[in-house]
Formats: structure tokens, sequence, C-alpha cells
């Protein structure tokens, strides 16, 4: 009997010692792991990529993605390359104004924004100061001397507009005529060009634009 509880009390002893073993390596594995991923480095940016726009909600139909007149606020987002790249300092970035074809009359306001340290991808307002086709806004690292690693980006060409006008589906002046430009673009208008729109029956949008912009 004797005998017996000592082999009893022996299986015991391997039992707890094996659970014991298993636990501490499964606890290693985890601080292995997790010191793995603790370790993984941020990249460093190496280009840029810029992105413009402005709030069109409501509005229906083959949408610009930017609809602004000069001086008004337009949307303007950045954001590094490869993907989760941050800078590790707050970093001021260029912003220029060109055009696909020929000179820009205006320019963008401001000139130059700050990235976030620790940040991949930041929104910022922006404008610009003439009625123009074809606007793209570049983005670069600011110049300290010698040229910046990272290539800078540029927005997709839009036309900044020299009149805007927005809409409900409701306006009762879609009946008989919505003009756009001076003088609701009756014979008295000084425009150049303007536009007058009849929906008798209204539209299935809850919103529509009239614009004018630069004739070229």
């Amino acid at each position: 009997m004797r005998k017996s509880n000592s082999i009893l009390r022996a299986r015991k002893f391997r039992s707890r010692a094996f659970f014991s073993a298993a636990t501490v390596v499964l606890a290693a594995a985890a601080l292995s792991a997790a010191a793995g991923s603790a370790a993984a480095p941020v990249p460093a940016p190496t280009g840029i990529s810029a992105t413009a726009s402005t709030n069109n909600a409501g509005l229906g139909g083959a949408v610009p993605a930017v609809l602004a007149t000069a001086g008004s606020p337009i949307s303007l987002t950045v954001t590094l390359s490869p993907a989760g790249a941050t800078f590790n300092t707050a970093t001021t970035l260029d912003l220029t104004a060109s055009l696909v074809s020929g000179v820009p009359a205006g320019t963008v306001n401001p000139g130059t924004v700050l990235m976030p340290a620790g940040t991949n991808s930041a929104t910022f307002s922006m404008s610009y100061s003439a009625v123009d086709n074809g606007v793209q806004v570049g983005v670069a690292v600011k110049s300290k001397g010698k040229p910046s690693a990272v290539t800078p980006g540029r927005t997709a060409s839009f036309d900044v507009l020299k009149t805007l006008r927005t809409f409900p589906s409701t306006d009762p002046n879609l009946t008989t005529g919505l003009g756009v430009g001076d003088a609701n673009c009756t014979q008295a208008s000084t425009e150049s060009e303007c536009g007058t729109l009849v929906l008798s029956h209204g539209f299935a949008s809850t919103g529509g634009a009239l614009s004018l912009g630069k004739c070229t």
C-alpha cells in the first residue's frame, strides 16, 4: 500500500512539473512575439500623394471632385508613402500652383502647411486666388539647403470657377428658368457667357449646381 501511494505521488509531481514547464514555454513565446511586434520600425517617407476635394454632398450627376470659386476653401489631403510612413518631427510642406497648360494666374493660400509628426495622412484647408482652368497643387518638403529625399506629390487638375450657384431640387425658378451669371443671365447681363436652366419637372437628386469658369 505504501508503494502504491509513492507511485501516485510521483505521477502527480511529474504532471505538475510538465504543466509548469509548458507554462514557461508559452510565456516565453508570447514575450518573444510582443518584442518582435514592438521592434517593427515605422517606415520613413519616400513620397507624397495629394488629393483636392470639396464637400459636394447632395449634388447628383457627374460632379467634379472640386467645385470652388476663387478664394473659397478646398480640402487638401496629404498622404505619405509607403503605407504607414511618418515623419519623426513635424515637417513643413510647400504648396505651389501650376496649370496643365500655361502659367497660373493665382497662388495657393496658405503657401505652406505643417505635417504633424507620427501622422501618415492629414487634411488641410487651402484656396486658390484666381479663376483658372486645369489647376494643380504641388506638395513638397520645404527645402533646408539641400533637396529632400521625399518625392513631391501633385493633385489631379481642377477648375477654379468665377461663379458657382447651388440650389435645391424644389427651387421654383426651375420651372421658368434658373440663371447663372449677373442679372440672372437675362438680356441685361454683361457676362461674356452665362446660362439658364429650365427643368419644369425638377430632378431626382437633393440639389444641383450651375457654374461659370474661365473662357479659354
